[in-house]
């Protein structure tokens, strides 16, 4: 299959033909001539390699005309690239009348030669006469060993997903953790995804419905999901990796430290552990795509590769790169740059609106970044900007709001009222095609003065409806918090939202429109008041209550309380009763909080409960036990809450039948429960509990007697838990009095 390498640089150069000569961009009478005839035989040659794909080709003669003929086809798609490159930037020079007078000058200037169509059209006409020299030379044998039917197909500008795989993707490691977002990236880089003529869909629907194909034809395993349904990982079957590593052949090669591999002519898309390594191949311009997966930290400080002139992606991840050559302007082809893990990288150089091409940026966890350059406003064509984790972000640069082929932008930061460089976020709201999850930070910087000016009439988030989950975040060191409640209230997004999270709010009140998103399927928020909150939200399943310091939940107590006559209470109760969505709540850092409040047993579908934190926690229900309420509740967490006290409420006479409800729960674990003298005695009687975790509860001195009830117990972990206990549980050997208590579990681990 060493032509379906050859076949996808077609289908490529079958893409920039097709754009060419369908735009109406005044192309000289020669040149769009030429254009056509070599469209004419890329098509024929396209429709016998895509036949050709399907059967072997053994005779050593044919292998080498092929890869010949491949060489060719590389040229003419950079030949192409080129052109279409200085057609793009032709537009984005004559487009704007207040384009600086340079970019100009230099466009009309003798070095620019693409102003001069003869030359143009003498360049593609080379290029067709060459390829139809090298085609002519076997290209009747070739048919006969396969197909005599074969010279009247035509090319379909769509690669076949089932290729995909074996051009691209052993450039990853034998069992790497992939990224399906990723993947589709460096496909479209390579050219190898065109969207089907009528199609509704973006480049990046079209590519992740390759991949859902190779997905059902088991390319791909160890899939993970996130609560959306979407997948976020995966890993290439160790087979399907070996297959595509024999078909890729010389076309995609590892070259690691040790120099046990080498580069070979043919190479197109280079991995290595140790740039380095590239010292002697500054000669070989022709590589497509250059990944960095080191083995260990590495140390690259400025990063140069310039002289791949035909880079189409470039993935250098965690090489503590500090400066980036401005050269990287040079790299007029590429499409996917990932510097992500760069913790040292400071700034970009502007050279970087020169990649006019560019699709795909990724600067994910670079620290230290503080700036974007402003020249990445001309990066029309750029699809995805990935700056999550660059906490020292400043501001997003101004005319943000004309990169309106976006898809994704994972976080916004607004900048400074007094930065007149900063995006502001009326031009947000023009990112239309947005896509999955949006972070907007440091929004206390929309001052009570400037909101007019912030968030003008024409502002709506509601513009964005592709958002999946929306995320509004204050610095947590704000303390202006007076205009925090009229900017939320601007900020209403689009009713289909399916997650929100409301990070270091100080308002008294949550906007008017959280109770219209309807289809909100997980919900973190320091607000109140959380039980109003959760009964216009019948469909949430997952609910974080994180760093709320002054939430009480326990003055939302009670059934009884709000029995009383208060309407309000009542009806929040009422409808709370029909919340059987909730499956995973989590609360973290909610100090003032002393016990959970009495509408919690209306959670009949709980499976997750954590309580992490919360130092002014002392018992879970007072008077009453939680568990025999939260009917579902699968896995049970408790940790550094100080002055929580499990005896509290506790009643060794509650009938049997109290505890039939609970014996679901199979995970249980306290971390640092100082008060915890004893295991709560309502454990005996968890008989489906399978694993219990017991970490720096130091007041343990003994485990019951009745502990060996749990015959279901699998797992069992005491660690520091101080010298009695440790000594108690001891093995045979160590002659602990609590061993023979725990001998029957298959796996213990206990540790000072």
């Amino acid at each position: 299959m060493a032509e379906a390498v050859l076949a996808s640089v077609v289908e490529s150069v079958t893409g920039h033909l097709l754009s060419l000569v369908s735009q109406e961009i005044g192309l000289a009478r020669g040149v769009s001539a030429e254009l056509v005839k070599l469209q004419t035989t890329v098509s024929i040659i396209g429709g016998v390699l895509r036949e050709a794909d399907r059967r072997p080709v053994e005779a050593e003669d044919t292998k080498e005309w092929l890869k010949n003929l491949k060489e060719l086809f590389y040229d003419a798609d950079d030949l192409l690239d080129d052109f279409s490159t200085e057609v793009l930037r032709r537009r984005r020079v004559t487009g704007g009348v207040e384009r600086i007078f340079n970019e100009v000058s230099i466009f009309f200037s003798s070095s620019n030669q693409f102003l001069y169509p003869r030359e143009v059209a003498d360049r593609v006409k080379e290029i067709r006469e060459r390829i139809d020299a090298i085609w002519n030379i076997r290209s009747s044998r070739f048919q006969l060993e396969g197909n005599n039917n074969l010279m009247g197909s035509s090319v379909e500008n769509r690669a076949r997903p089932e290729t995909i795989p074996f051009k691209s993707d052993p450039l990853f490691p034998q069992d790497y953790v992939l990224e399906p977002r990723e993947l589709v990236y460096l496909w479209m880089a390579q050219g190898f995804i065109n969207k089907p003529r009528g199609s509704g869909k973006t480049l990046e629907e079209v590519g992740y419905d390759y991949f859902k194909e190779l997905l059902s034809r088991s390319f791909f395993q160890d899939i993970k999901e996130d609560l959306y349904g979407d997948i976020m990982s995966c890993r290439m079957h160790d087979l399907m990796h070996d297959l595509a590593r024999l078909i890729a052949g010389d076309n995609c090669i590892t070259i690691d430290s040790s120099r046990e591999g080498k580069f070979q002519g043919g190479a197109r898309h280079v991995t290595t552990d140790d740039l380095n390594v590239f010292n002697g191949f500054e000669g070989e311009r022709r590589i497509r795509s250059l990944f960095l997966i080191p083995k260990k930290w590495i140390d690259t400080a400025v990063l140069d590769v310039s002289c791949f002139r035909s880079l189409r992606a470039l993935r250098i991840r965690w090489a503590k790169i500090t400066e980036i050559s401005r050269s990287i302007g040079k790299l007029k082809h590429l499409r996917s740059l990932d510097l992500s893990g760069n913790d040292g990288l400071r700034c970009l150089p502007d050279s970087i609106s020169m990649l006019c091409n560019l699709e795909n940026l990724n600067l994910t966890e670079c620290w230290d970044l503080e700036g974007l350059p402003s020249g990445i406003t001309k990066l029309v064509n750029l699809r995805q900007l990935s700056v999550s984790g660059c906490e020292n972000l400043t501001h997003m640069p101004r005319g943000m709001g004309t990169l309106t082929n976006l898809q994704k932008l994972d976080v916004f930061v607004v900048g400074e009222e007094s930065n007149q460089n900063a995006a502001g976020l009326n031009e947000l709201s023009r990112l239309i095609g947005l896509k999955k999850e949006l972070t907007i930070r440091r929004l206390e910087r929309v001052g009570s003065s400037s909101i007019s000016s912030e968030v003008d009439a024409s502002f709506s988030m509601e513009k964005l409806a592709d958002l999946q989950c929306l995320v509004l975040s204050c610095s947590v060191h704000h303390r202006d918090t007076s205009n925090d409640e009229e900017v939320l209230e601007r900020l209403r997004p689009h009713p289909y939202l399916k997650g929100l999270r409301i990070k270091a709010y100080w308002g008294a009140r949550l906007p008017s429109w959280i109770s219209q998103l309807h289809r909100l399927v997980q919900i973190e928020i320091a607000a109140l008041p959380l039980r109003a909150i959760l009964r216009h939200l019948p469909t949430l399943e997952t609910l974080a209550i994180a760093n709320c310091t002054k939430l009480d939940l326990s003055t939302e107590n009670g059934d009884d309380d709000d029995g009383g006559g208060n309407a309000e209470g009542m009806t929040d109760l009422l409808q709370l009763q029909g919340h059987h969505k909730l499956r995973h709540l989590s609360i973290l850092g909610v100090h003032k909080t002393e016990c959970l409040p009495g509408w919690f047993q209306y959670f009949s579908n709980l499976q997750i409960l954590t309580i992490t934190d919360c130092k002014g926690l002392k018992s879970l229900l007072p008077g009453r036990l939680i568990l025999p309420l939260l009917t579902s509740l699968d896995s049970l967490v408790l940790s550094y809450c100080p002055e929580l006290d499990l005896s509290i409420g506790e009643s060794e006479d509650m009938p049997m039948a109290a505890y039939s409800q609970f014996t679901k729960l199979r995970e249980l674990e306290f971390y640092e429960i100082e008060k915890m003298e004893t295991l709560p005695w309502w454990i005996q009687h968890l008989t489906n509990l399978e694993s219990l975790v017991i970490i720096s509860c130091e007041n343990l001195k003994a485990l019951p007697e009745w502990f060996p009830n749990l015959t279901s117990l699998e797992h069992l972990a005491i660690c520091s838990c101080g010298e009695e206990l440790t000594r108690r549980c001891q093995g045979k050997n160590g002659g602990g009095e609590d061993w023979p208590k725990i001998s029957h579990i298959p796996h213990v681990e206990v540790e000072r």
